[in-house]
C-alpha cells in the first residue's frame, strides 16, 4: 500500500496521517505501533511510554477507574481520577468510578471516544499512535479535546489520524 514512508516523531510534536480511504492510514499506523507484522520497513521505538489508541476504545466488564487505568491497576486517588473526567467532558460519570458496568452500551460513541483521552491524560504516555481518536466527536470538541491535551502534556508526540489539520506540525499525505 505506501512505499518511501518516511518521518521522525519528536517529542511535543504531533504529525497527522492524511488520506483517501483505503490509502493504508490506519495499516500504516499500526505498522509504526508494532502491531502490524506484514510489510517490510524498520521501525524504532521507545520501550516504554508508548500507546496505541484504537478508534473504538477496548471496554472490559470493569469499574470506570479500571477502565482508565487498564491494563495497570487504578493508582490514582478519587481526585485525580474527577479532575482528568472534568479535564475531557466526562465529570457526569464520576459518580459511576467504581461501579462495574457494560459502558458498552451505556457510553455513546463520542463519549468512548472522551474516555481515550482520559487514558493518555491518566498513564502520560511520551508517544500516542491515535488511529481516529476523535471521528465520533463534532470538530470544536475534537480541536478542544486534542488542544488540551496539548497544553496538558506538553512534551507528548503524537501520530493521529483525524482530519484537525491546523493543530499539527506535519501532514502526511497517503
Amino acid at each position: 500500500l505506501i512505499e518511501d514512508l518516511r518521518f521522525e516523531l519528536a517529542p511535543a510534536q504531533f504529525i497527522m496521517l492524511r488520506g483517501k480511504s483505503g490509502a493504508g492510514k490506519s495499516t500504516a499506523l499500526r505498522y509504526v505501533a508494532g502491531l502490524w507484522r506484514y510489510g517490510r520497513g524498520e521501525t524504532s521505538l521507545p520501550r516504554t511510554g508508548v500507546m496505541f489508541i484504537p478508534q473504538k476504545p477496548y471496554l472490559a466488564p470493569l469499574s470506570l477507574k479500571e477502565l482508565i487505568a487498564y491494563p495497570q491497576p487504578p493508582r490514582a486517588d478519587y481526585t485525580e481520577f474527577l479532575e482528568i473526567l472534568r479535564r475531557v467532558g466526562l465529570k457526569k460519570f464520576a459518580r459511576m468510578l467504581n461501579s462495574r458496568a457494560d459502558y458498552v452500551k451505556i457510553l455513546s460513541g463520542g463519549e468512548m471516544q472522551r474516555l481515550s483521552f482520559v487514558r493518555i491524560h491518566y498513564h502520560k504516555p511520551s508517544f500516542v499512535f491515535a488511529d481516529e481518536i476523535t471521528s465520533a466527536l463534532d470538530p470544536g470538541s475534537a480541536r478542544e479535546l486534542l488542544l488540551r491535551l496539548r497544553a496538558d502534556l506538553p512534551n507528548l508526540g503524537m501520530l493521529a489520524i483525524t482530519g484537525l489539520e491546523d493543530i499539527f506540525e506535519q501532514t502526511i499525505e497517503l
